[in-house]
C-alpha cells in the first residue's frame, strides 16, 4: 500500500522544465494528453522521449491522440524506442461531437496508444482495447477535462502504490481517482487555478479514500465527482 502521505503531489511550471528534474526510473505509468491542433504534435516525440527516461522498465505510456495527427504522433513516439503495444479505442457515442468539415465526419472516438518500456509487466487482469465515456463526470470543471471513465481506464492498467505521473493534468481528474484507488500521482501544469482545483480534489479524494476505501474490483464503475 503507498504512504498515505505521499499519494499525490502537484508541480506548476513547465512540463519539459519539470520532467527534466525528475529522478530516472521512478514511475510507473505516464499519461499524455497534449492539445490536439496539428501545431501541438511536435510534443508527442519530446514528451515521449523524457517518459522513457522516467519510467521504470516495463512501465507504460498512455498517449490520447487526434486522429488527423495519429500518423505523425505514433511516429516520434516510436522514435522514442519505446515500444508500442496496442490502440485503445475512446468512444464517445452520446452528447454533441466535433465535425471535420473537409472530409464530412463527425468524430465519435479518440485514439490512445499504449507503449511500454521493454516488455509490459504482469497486471493479473485483461484490459479492453476500448470503452466508453459515456458521462460528464469530471468535465464539468473545465471544457477540455477528460471523463471520470478515461481515468479509470489508465488506473485498472496499474497497480496500488504505482507512480503515475500526468504531465498536463489539468483540473486532476486523474489525480482524484488515482489517490483514492492508493495509487501515488504525480502531476504538472503550468496554470496556477488548474492547478489549485487538482489540488483541491486531491485534498478531497484522500478523505473520501479514508472513509469509503474502493475496491481494485470498483474500477470500472462511477466514482462521485468534484
Amino acid at each position: 500500500m503507498a504512504d498515505e502521505a505521499a499519494l499525490w503531489e502537484l508541480i506548476e511550471g513547465d512540463c519539459f522544465e519539470v520532467m527534466a528534474n525528475l529522478e530516472a526510473e521512478s514511475v510507473d505509468m505516464v499519461v499524455l494528453d497534449p492539445p490536439y491542433a496539428k501545431k501541438f504534435a511536435w510534443m508527442y516525440g519530446a514528451l515521449a522521449k523524457e517518459a522513457a527516461r522516467l519510467l521504470k522498465p516495463g512501465g507504460s505510456l498512455l498517449a490520447i491522440q487526434a486522429t488527423g495527427t495519429l500518423p505523425q504522433a505514433l511516429a516520434d513516439i516510436a522514435a522514442s524506442q519505446l515500444r508500442y503495444g496496442w490502440m485503445i479505442a475512446m468512444q464517445a457515442p452520446y452528447g454533441s461531437h466535433g465535425m471535420v468539415f473537409g472530409l464530412e465526419v463527425e468524430i465519435t472516438w479518440k485514439g490512445m496508444s499504449w507503449w511500454t518500456k521493454g516488455k509490459p509487466r504482469k497486471r493479473g487482469r485483461l484490459a479492453s482495447d476500448s470503452f466508453i465515456c459515456s458521462s460528464t463526470l469530471g468535465k464539468e470543471l473545465h471544457r477540455w477535462a477528460q471523463a471520470e471513465e478515461w481515468a479509470e481506464y489508465c488506473l485498472g492498467m496499474t497497480r496500488v502504490g504505482d507512480s503515475i505521473l500526468d504531465p498536463m493534468c489539468g483540473t486532476g481528474t486523474l489525480g482524484w481517482l488515482a489517490v483514492q484507488y492508493g495509487r501515488r500521482f504525480v502531476g504538472i501544469d503550468n496554470d496556477p487555478e488548474m492547478l489549485e482545483i487538482a489540488r483541491r480534489r486531491c485534498q478531497l479524494a484522500e478523505a473520501y479514500r479514508l472513509e469509503f476505501p474502493p475496491a481494485e474490483t470498483d474500477l470500472t464503475q462511477g466514482k462521485m465527482s468534484y
